[in-house]
């Protein structure tokens, strides 16, 4: 038997040469719609009889994944987001969108940002794009970095390598004090943000300076307030300040947080001269010690694997919460190594395990996946 790009196994038969199977496997990175596979009058019966020439019905490869871009956000293509770009969605959407080459009509694609998944479904070839909600993004935290990561599957299955960019989130004059957002699941976790000064508050082309003797910031967290005194002498030993980087660090005792939930983390500068700067963020940090959900389901059916069953590639998948969408489910238990799946959208994940690995299982053989999510809890599951 001859096949067109790919290649067979060896062929078996299980009713005394009536029936014939193999395993195809396609060459990867390739399109082609027009394939056969070619039976050669090699073969003949107990009496010596030669079989004839055969042609399979056509069949289509499709191994090749979209390839993406995303195009950059902003008209002025920096990818820093101030106060007069986030006004101007006032009553509208923030549009994400950019190239998705060989993604069909009717294909999905999931854009990950800011903890959130938005899904859609190409209605022109080569494209995706979705609308971030104005809510979404008047969340978004004065002085940090977001990253928008974009997955894809096209309708063959064939999922794209994920491409991501940073979006900076800038709405405040540089002097304004910042509060780096924390997702933890410690109650006493290290809080860090900016402070800093202007040669000239009022000079668009001010130089920034960092705190100088004198000066001094206070940050306050669920009632406990903190402050520093540049070159004072009885500063809080779990506040700090960084002149070089000018920034400050918090590592928050161990009292003033004691159960899960989102606090506000306000940050002042009384710099000597200069009127107090107050942060413009809120509910900067969330603290999450429950783990999510995580399974796997039924495997090859009957969690039994058979003789024919070894000799292909099978799709393992399982589900966790829809809030993980867009992390990584690490699943372990097979010869080569460890296999990954993206979580989508509806809290669902999936690989193709190949027939290698598969011949490598004995029996009782335990599959193993584990999750961590964005506060840093872990869940695991066996099969």
């Amino acid at each position: 038997m001859t096949v067109q790009n790919g290649s067979l196994s060896t062929l078996s038969s299980a009713d005394g040469g009536v029936t014939w199977t193999g395993t195809f496997t396609p060459t990867a990175n390739l399109e082609d719609a027009s394939n056969v596979v070619t039976l050669a009058a090699t073969y003949t019966d107990v009496s010596g009889n030669s079989g004839s020439t055969a042609t399979s019905g056509n069949y289509a490869i499709d191994t090749l994944a979209p390839t993406l871009t995303i195009t950059t956000p902003l008209s002025n293509t920096d990818n820093v987001l101030n106060r007069a770009e986030l006004t101007a969605i006032a009553g509208s959407t923030f549009l994400l969108q950019g190239t998705a080459v060989g993604l069909e009509v009717g294909a999905s694609y999931s854009v990950n940002f800011n903890q959130k998944t938005y899904t859609g479904t190409a209605t022109t070839a080569n494209t995706w794009s979705v609308d971030i909600p104005e809510a979404d993004m008047n969340a978004l935290v004065h002085g940090n970095d977001y990253t928008l990561q974009v997955n894809a599957q096209d309708l063959a299955g064939n999922d794209a390598l994920a491409v991501s960019q940073t979006l900076q989130v800038r709405l405040a004059p540089p002097d304004t004090p910042t509060v780096n957002v924390v997702n933890t699941n410690s109650l006493t976790p290290t809080l860090s943000g900016s402070a800093l000064k202007l040669t000239d508050p009022n000079d668009p082309n001010s130089v920034e300076l960092p705190l100088q003797t004198g000066d001094a910031f206070t940050v306050t967290v669920h009632g406990a307030s903190y402050t520093y005194t540049v070159g004072g002498g009885s500063n809080p030993s779990a506040l700090s300040y960084d002149a070089t980087a000018k920034t400050w660090s918090l590592a928050l005792p161990a009292g003033v947080i004691t159960a899960d939930g989102s606090y506000d983390v306000a940050v002042s500068v009384s710099a000597v001269g200069y009127t107090v700067a107050n942060d413009i963020s809120s509910n900067e940090l969330t603290v999450d010690r429950v783990a999510p959900a995580l399974s796997i389901n039924t495997f090859a059916g009957d969690n039994t694997l058979n003789a024919q069953e070894v000799t292909g590639n099978l799709t393992l998948s399982g589900t966790t919460d829809t809030s993980e969408a867009g992390r990584t489910v690490n699943i372990g238990g097979f010869g080569s190594g460890t296999y990954h799946a993206t979580v989508q959208a509806d809290g669902s994940w999936m690989v193709t395990v190949l027939a290698a690995d598969l011949a490598l299982l004995t029996d009782q053989s335990t599959l193993t996946a584990s999750l961590a999510d964005v506060y840093g809890n872990t869940a695991s599951a066996t099969r």
